[in-house]
């Protein structure tokens, strides 16, 4: 189909050194997944009154940090 030869593969695992694995990818996505369900699980356990606060009062507290650092530069 190609005409690859062996001693091209040897530049092309140098070129592929640096760049994410197929394990690494799938760390990733696990991650992801467990970061994901503890957030849901807070949600479903605490009430989603809770969450609601909770946003409430990190987003004044950003824009409260906004404002106060837009103030002094």
């Amino acid at each position: 189909m190609w005409n690859i030869k062996e001693e091209d593969l040897d530049k092309f695992r140098m070129t592929c050194q640096g760049r994410l694995s197929s394990e690494g990818a799938a760390g990733f996505m696990f991650g992801t997944i467990f970061y994901i369900s503890i957030f849901m699980f807070i949600i479903f356990v605490g009430d989603l009154n809770y969450y609601n606060i909770f946003l409430t009062e990190l987003l004044l507290k950003l824009k409260l940090c906004y404002l106060v650092f837009k103030l002094y530069f």
